[in-house]
Protein backbone atom coordinates (compact mmCIF):
# COMPACT_ATOMS: atom_id res chain seq x y z
CA UNK A 1 0.00 0.00 0.00
CA UNK A 2 1.63 3.61 -1.22
CA UNK A 3 1.95 5.64 1.39
CA UNK A 4 -0.53 8.41 0.64
CA UNK A 5 -3.08 6.33 -0.51
CA UNK A 6 -6.47 7.68 0.10
CA UNK A 7 -7.30 4.75 2.50
CA UNK A 8 -4.26 5.69 4.40
CA UNK A 9 -5.50 9.27 4.14
CA UNK A 10 -8.85 8.17 5.69
CA UNK A 11 -7.35 5.75 8.26
CA UNK A 12 -4.97 8.38 9.86
CA UNK A 13 -7.78 11.11 10.10
CA UNK A 14 -10.01 8.62 11.58
CA UNK A 15 -6.93 7.43 13.81
CA UNK A 16 -6.43 11.54 14.64
CA UNK A 17 -9.98 12.34 15.76
CA UNK A 18 -9.92 9.00 17.44
CA UNK A 19 -6.66 10.53 19.61
CA UNK A 20 -8.16 13.89 19.68
CA UNK A 21 -11.92 12.10 21.01
CA UNK A 22 -9.98 10.07 23.53
CA UNK A 23 -7.64 12.66 25.20
CA UNK A 24 -10.59 15.76 25.05
CA UNK A 25 -12.57 13.01 27.58
CA UNK A 26 -9.17 11.95 29.51
CA UNK A 27 -8.67 15.77 29.88
CA UNK A 28 -12.29 16.39 30.91
CA UNK A 29 -13.65 17.19 27.50
CA UNK A 30 -12.06 20.79 28.31
CA UNK A 31 -12.41 23.50 25.02
CA UNK A 32 -9.45 25.01 25.09
CA UNK A 33 -10.28 28.47 22.67
CA UNK A 34 -13.56 28.73 24.55
CA UNK A 35 -11.89 28.18 27.66
CA UNK A 36 -9.67 30.73 27.12
CA UNK A 37 -12.18 33.19 26.01
CA UNK A 38 -14.10 32.98 29.12
CA UNK A 39 -11.07 33.38 31.17
CA UNK A 40 -10.52 36.55 29.35
CA UNK A 41 -14.22 37.77 29.56
CA UNK A 42 -13.70 37.00 33.25
CA UNK A 43 -10.26 39.68 33.53
CA UNK A 44 -12.60 41.88 31.32
CA UNK A 45 -15.46 41.85 34.17
CA UNK A 46 -13.37 41.81 37.05
CA UNK A 47 -11.01 45.05 35.73
CA UNK A 48 -14.72 46.94 34.95
CA UNK A 49 -16.40 46.40 38.41
CA UNK A 50 -12.58 47.28 40.07
CA UNK A 51 -12.95 49.99 38.57
CA UNK A 52 -16.19 51.05 40.05
CA UNK A 53 -15.26 49.37 43.69
CA UNK A 54 -17.87 46.81 42.90
CA UNK A 55 -16.68 43.93 45.15
CA UNK A 56 -20.05 41.76 43.43
CA UNK A 57 -20.60 41.48 39.84
CA UNK A 58 -24.40 40.78 38.93
CA UNK A 59 -25.15 37.93 36.50
CA UNK A 60 -28.16 36.95 34.89
CA UNK A 61 -31.77 35.68 36.76
CA UNK A 62 -30.56 37.06 39.60
CA UNK A 63 -27.04 34.91 39.96
CA UNK A 64 -24.42 37.07 41.57
CA UNK A 65 -20.68 36.58 41.66
CA UNK A 66 -17.38 37.61 43.57
CA UNK A 67 -15.19 40.33 41.75
CA UNK A 68 -12.34 38.71 43.27
CA UNK A 69 -13.01 35.45 41.85
CA UNK A 70 -13.28 37.06 38.20
CA UNK A 71 -10.05 38.35 38.85
CA UNK A 72 -8.64 35.02 40.02
CA UNK A 73 -10.08 33.13 36.80
CA UNK A 74 -9.27 35.73 34.69
CA UNK A 75 -5.19 35.48 36.19
CA UNK A 76 -4.89 32.70 33.94
CA UNK A 77 -1.94 30.34 34.97
CA UNK A 78 -1.17 31.40 38.73
CA UNK A 79 2.34 28.89 39.86
CA UNK A 80 5.70 28.48 39.24
CA UNK A 81 7.62 31.56 37.25
CA UNK A 82 4.17 32.83 35.99
CA UNK A 83 2.90 33.34 40.13
CA UNK A 84 4.43 37.28 41.16
CA UNK A 85 2.47 39.02 38.16
CA UNK A 86 -0.92 37.75 38.82
CA UNK A 87 -0.78 37.28 42.89
CA UNK A 88 -2.48 39.55 45.36
CA UNK A 89 0.53 38.18 47.76
CA UNK A 90 2.37 41.00 50.08
CA UNK A 91 6.16 39.45 49.12
CA UNK A 92 6.74 38.19 45.74
CA UNK A 93 8.46 35.57 47.47
CA UNK A 94 5.08 34.20 49.19
CA UNK A 95 2.91 34.64 45.44
CA UNK A 96 3.29 30.78 44.59
CA UNK A 97 1.44 28.51 46.04
CA UNK A 98 3.29 25.37 44.86
CA UNK A 99 6.34 25.46 47.56
CA UNK A 100 3.66 25.87 50.65
CA UNK A 101 1.34 23.06 49.53
CA UNK A 102 4.45 20.83 49.12
CA UNK A 103 6.29 21.49 51.73
CA UNK A 104 3.08 21.12 54.05
CA UNK A 105 2.46 17.84 53.03
CA UNK A 106 5.85 16.60 53.44
CA UNK A 107 5.87 17.86 56.92
CA UNK A 108 2.36 15.86 57.70
CA UNK A 109 4.09 12.71 55.63
CA UNK A 110 6.90 12.65 58.62
CA UNK A 111 3.91 12.77 60.86
CA UNK A 112 2.36 9.57 59.64
CA UNK A 113 -0.84 11.81 58.61
CA UNK A 114 -2.30 12.30 54.38
CA UNK A 115 -3.10 15.24 53.14
CA UNK A 116 -6.13 15.75 50.81
CA UNK A 117 -6.30 19.30 49.48
CA UNK A 118 -9.94 19.87 48.15
CA UNK A 119 -9.78 23.50 46.62
CA UNK A 120 -13.67 24.50 45.74
CA UNK A 121 -14.17 25.41 42.31
CA UNK A 122 -15.37 28.79 41.55
CA UNK A 123 -18.87 29.43 40.86
CA UNK A 124 -18.57 31.17 37.53
CA UNK A 125 -17.03 28.14 36.15
CA UNK A 126 -20.01 25.64 37.14
CA UNK A 127 -22.66 28.24 36.35
CA UNK A 128 -20.59 30.30 33.70
CA UNK A 129 -23.72 30.32 31.58
CA UNK A 130 -24.93 32.91 33.89
CA UNK A 131 -22.36 35.31 34.00
CA UNK A 132 -21.09 34.83 29.95
CA UNK A 133 -23.89 35.19 26.59
CA UNK A 134 -20.49 32.74 24.95
CA UNK A 135 -21.12 29.68 27.05
CA UNK A 136 -24.67 27.88 26.61
CA UNK A 137 -25.54 24.09 27.52
CA UNK A 138 -25.95 22.04 24.62
CA UNK A 139 -28.98 20.56 23.82
CA UNK A 140 -28.21 17.72 26.74
CA UNK A 141 -27.54 20.47 29.41
CA UNK A 142 -23.99 19.53 29.21
CA UNK A 143 -21.58 22.74 29.53
CA UNK A 144 -17.81 22.79 28.32
CA UNK A 145 -15.22 22.22 31.35
CA UNK A 146 -13.52 25.39 31.46
CA UNK A 147 -10.87 25.42 34.44
CA UNK A 148 -7.82 24.54 32.06
CA UNK A 149 -5.16 26.11 34.62
CA UNK A 150 -6.07 24.63 37.39
CA UNK A 151 -6.54 21.29 35.92
CA UNK A 152 -2.91 21.68 34.83
CA UNK A 153 -1.96 23.05 38.44
CA UNK A 154 -3.51 19.94 40.31
CA UNK A 155 -1.51 18.17 37.75
CA UNK A 156 1.67 19.23 39.17
CA UNK A 157 0.90 18.60 42.38
CA UNK A 158 -0.36 14.83 41.99
CA UNK A 159 3.28 14.17 40.39
CA UNK A 160 4.45 15.08 43.80
CA UNK A 161 2.27 12.95 45.38
CA UNK A 162 -0.24 15.41 46.66
CA UNK A 163 -3.94 14.22 46.90
CA UNK A 164 -6.11 16.15 45.18
CA UNK A 165 -9.84 16.22 45.30
CA UNK A 166 -10.88 17.75 41.63
CA UNK A 167 -14.64 18.95 42.80
CA UNK A 168 -15.67 20.08 39.10
CA UNK A 169 -16.98 17.05 37.44
CA UNK A 170 -18.89 15.88 40.26
CA UNK A 171 -20.51 19.71 40.58
CA UNK A 172 -21.25 19.59 37.29
CA UNK A 173 -22.92 16.49 37.19
CA UNK A 174 -25.01 17.66 40.10
CA UNK A 175 -25.67 21.38 38.70
CA UNK A 176 -27.34 19.00 35.25
CA UNK A 177 -29.17 16.53 37.32
CA UNK A 178 -30.38 19.62 39.45
CA UNK A 179 -31.55 21.43 36.40
CA UNK A 180 -33.51 17.97 34.89
CA UNK A 181 -35.92 17.96 37.56
CA UNK A 182 -33.73 15.05 39.42
CA UNK A 183 -32.17 16.75 42.25
CA UNK A 184 -31.51 19.61 44.51
CA UNK A 185 -31.33 23.10 44.47
CA UNK A 186 -28.66 25.14 43.41
CA UNK A 187 -24.60 23.76 43.46
CA UNK A 188 -23.51 27.38 45.19
CA UNK A 189 -25.71 29.88 46.86
CA UNK A 190 -26.86 32.39 44.12
CA UNK A 191 -26.66 35.77 46.20
CA UNK A 192 -23.55 34.77 48.25
CA UNK A 193 -19.82 33.55 47.58
CA UNK A 194 -19.65 30.37 49.63
CA UNK A 195 -21.60 26.77 48.38
CA UNK A 196 -25.00 25.75 48.98
CA UNK A 197 -25.94 22.30 50.93
CA UNK A 198 -25.83 20.36 47.36
CA UNK A 199 -22.38 21.49 47.01
CA UNK A 200 -21.64 20.61 50.34
CA UNK A 201 -22.96 16.81 50.34
CA UNK A 202 -21.28 16.40 47.26
CA UNK A 203 -18.19 17.02 48.36
CA UNK A 204 -18.62 15.35 51.65
CA UNK A 205 -19.08 12.16 49.34
CA UNK A 206 -16.12 13.12 47.56
CA UNK A 207 -13.76 12.78 50.71
CA UNK A 208 -15.26 10.11 52.02
CA UNK A 209 -14.72 7.89 48.75
CA UNK A 210 -11.08 9.48 48.55
CA UNK A 211 -10.16 7.79 51.92
CA UNK A 212 -12.26 4.50 51.16
CA UNK A 213 -9.24 2.59 51.50
CA UNK A 214 -7.51 3.92 54.82
CA UNK A 215 -6.58 1.50 57.28
CA UNK A 216 -8.07 3.15 59.90
CA UNK A 217 -11.56 4.25 59.10
CA UNK A 218 -13.16 1.38 60.53
CA UNK A 219 -11.68 1.97 64.04
CA UNK A 220 -12.95 5.49 63.63
CA UNK A 221 -15.97 4.47 62.83
CA UNK A 222 -16.67 1.93 65.70
CA UNK A 223 -15.46 4.61 68.45
CA UNK A 224 -18.76 6.10 67.88
CA UNK A 225 -21.03 3.51 66.41
CA UNK A 226 -23.46 4.03 69.18
CA UNK A 227 -23.61 8.13 68.85
CA UNK A 228 -26.64 9.05 66.21
CA UNK A 229 -27.41 12.26 64.53
CA UNK A 230 -30.41 13.73 65.74
CA UNK A 231 -31.76 16.07 62.37
CA UNK A 232 -33.74 18.96 62.15
CA UNK A 233 -34.78 20.82 59.05
CA UNK A 234 -34.33 24.65 58.84
CA UNK A 235 -34.69 27.28 56.55
CA UNK A 236 -32.33 30.35 56.60
CA UNK A 237 -33.31 33.02 54.96
CA UNK A 238 -29.59 34.53 53.87
CA UNK A 239 -28.15 37.46 54.11
CA UNK A 240 -25.49 36.82 51.48
CA UNK A 241 -22.28 38.31 51.15
CA UNK A 242 -22.71 39.61 47.45
CA UNK A 243 -26.32 40.33 48.40
CA UNK A 244 -25.08 42.84 51.02
CA UNK A 245 -22.76 44.19 48.45
CA UNK A 246 -25.33 45.52 45.97
CA UNK A 247 -25.94 48.76 45.96
CA UNK A 248 -29.52 49.50 46.99
CA UNK A 249 -32.38 48.59 46.05
CA UNK A 250 -31.77 44.54 47.31
CA UNK A 251 -33.35 42.16 45.52
CA UNK A 252 -35.45 39.48 47.22
CA UNK A 253 -33.38 37.59 49.66
CA UNK A 254 -32.66 34.15 48.87
CA UNK A 255 -33.47 31.38 51.26
CA UNK A 256 -31.94 27.87 52.15
CA UNK A 257 -33.03 24.72 53.27
CA UNK A 258 -30.94 22.78 55.26
CA UNK A 259 -30.69 20.10 57.47
CA UNK A 260 -29.30 20.67 61.47
CA UNK A 261 -27.96 18.70 64.57
CA UNK A 262 -28.39 20.95 67.12
CA UNK A 263 -28.27 18.05 69.81
CA UNK A 264 -25.09 16.22 67.99
CA UNK A 265 -21.34 16.35 68.72
CA UNK A 266 -20.61 16.82 65.16
CA UNK A 267 -16.64 18.32 65.83
CA UNK A 268 -14.40 16.71 67.90
CA UNK A 269 -10.66 17.59 69.11
CA UNK A 270 -9.35 13.85 69.28
CA UNK A 271 -10.98 12.68 65.79
CA UNK A 272 -8.36 11.31 63.29
CA UNK A 273 -9.40 13.60 60.72
CA UNK A 274 -9.19 17.69 60.67
CA UNK A 275 -10.57 19.69 58.30
CA UNK A 276 -8.41 22.87 58.16
CA UNK A 277 -9.85 25.70 55.61
CA UNK A 278 -11.45 28.63 55.21
CA UNK A 279 -14.34 30.02 55.61
CA UNK A 280 -15.96 26.65 53.41
CA UNK A 281 -15.58 25.09 56.46
CA UNK A 282 -17.62 27.28 58.53
CA UNK A 283 -20.19 28.43 56.60
CA UNK A 284 -23.71 27.11 58.07
CA UNK A 285 -22.14 25.74 60.62
CA UNK A 286 -20.29 28.31 63.09
CA UNK A 287 -23.46 30.96 63.20
CA UNK A 288 -23.30 34.61 62.62
CA UNK A 289 -21.97 35.80 59.50
CA UNK A 290 -22.06 32.05 58.25
CA UNK A 291 -25.77 31.72 58.17
CA UNK A 292 -26.26 29.06 60.31
CA UNK A 293 -25.14 26.39 62.68
CA UNK A 294 -25.01 22.76 63.17
CA UNK A 295 -24.67 22.12 59.51
CA UNK A 296 -22.41 22.81 56.61
CA UNK A 297 -19.50 20.54 55.61
CA UNK A 298 -19.11 19.20 59.76
CA UNK A 299 -22.46 17.71 59.82
CA UNK A 300 -22.40 16.29 55.90
CA UNK A 301 -18.77 14.93 56.87
CA UNK A 302 -20.22 13.30 60.32
CA UNK A 303 -22.82 11.88 58.13
CA UNK A 304 -20.58 10.31 55.17
CA UNK A 305 -17.82 9.28 57.77
CA UNK A 306 -20.02 8.06 60.57
CA UNK A 307 -17.87 10.23 63.25
CA UNK A 308 -17.22 13.78 63.90
CA UNK A 309 -14.40 15.38 62.67
CA UNK A 310 -11.67 18.30 64.05
CA UNK A 311 -12.19 21.69 62.69
CA UNK A 312 -9.55 24.55 62.24
CA UNK A 313 -11.44 26.83 60.10
CA UNK A 314 -10.62 30.65 59.55
CA UNK A 315 -13.11 33.55 58.24
CA UNK A 316 -10.00 35.12 56.72
CA UNK A 317 -7.52 32.91 54.04
CA UNK A 318 -7.29 29.59 53.98
CA UNK A 319 -3.71 29.31 52.38
CA UNK A 320 -1.25 30.83 55.44
CA UNK A 321 -3.73 31.78 58.00
CA UNK A 322 -5.16 28.27 58.65
CA UNK A 323 -2.00 26.55 58.43
CA UNK A 324 -0.88 29.45 61.35
CA UNK A 325 -3.60 28.12 63.21
CA UNK A 326 -2.53 24.38 63.00
CA UNK A 327 1.09 25.79 64.32
CA UNK A 328 -0.29 27.43 67.56
CA UNK A 329 -2.77 23.87 68.40
CA UNK A 330 -0.05 21.60 67.78
CA UNK A 331 2.43 23.78 69.59
CA UNK A 332 0.22 24.61 72.70
CA UNK A 333 -0.66 20.76 72.53
CA UNK A 334 2.50 18.36 72.28
CA UNK A 335 0.41 15.29 71.36
CA UNK A 336 -1.92 17.02 69.09
CA UNK A 337 -1.06 15.80 66.00
CA UNK A 338 -0.25 11.98 67.03
CA UNK A 339 -3.97 11.59 66.75
CA UNK A 340 -4.84 12.83 63.57
CA UNK A 341 -4.38 10.76 60.45
CA UNK A 342 -5.99 12.66 58.06
CA UNK A 343 -6.05 16.65 57.49
CA UNK A 344 -8.69 17.81 54.56
CA UNK A 345 -7.54 21.19 53.49
CA UNK A 346 -10.65 23.15 51.63
CA UNK A 347 -10.65 26.33 50.96
CA UNK A 348 -11.82 28.57 47.90
CA UNK A 349 -9.68 27.67 44.59
CA UNK A 350 -9.48 31.65 44.63
CA UNK A 351 -6.88 32.07 47.16
CA UNK A 352 -4.72 30.70 44.81
CA UNK A 353 -4.36 33.93 43.28
CA UNK A 354 -6.16 36.02 45.70
CA UNK A 355 -4.39 34.87 49.42
CA UNK A 356 -2.05 37.70 50.93
CA UNK A 357 0.34 35.14 50.21
CA UNK A 358 1.89 31.44 50.59
CA UNK A 359 4.39 31.09 53.48
CA UNK A 360 6.25 27.84 53.88
CA UNK A 361 5.33 27.12 57.67
CA UNK A 362 6.20 24.84 60.58
CA UNK A 363 3.46 22.50 61.46
CA UNK A 364 4.86 22.39 65.30
CA UNK A 365 7.51 23.50 66.72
Amino acid sequence: MKRNSPFMSIMVAILLWAVGTVWLRGASATNQPLAEAFIAECAQKAKDALSKKQPATPGKDGWLFLTSELAHIGAGAFWGEKAAAVSKASKPEWADPTPAILDFHKQLAAKGIDLLLAPVPPKAFIYPDKLSDAIQPDDKGNLPRLDIHHQAFYEVLRKEGVQVLDLYPAFQALRLKQESGNGNPSVYCKQDSHWAWPGIVETAAGIEQALAKAPWLQAARDRTADDPIAMNQLTVTLSGDLWKALSEPHPEQETLTIPTAPDSILDDRDSPVLLLGDSHTLFLYSGGDMAASKSGLMLALRERLGFPVDLLGVRGSGATPARLSLFRRSSSDNAYLSKKKLVIWCFTAREFTEASGWRVLPIER
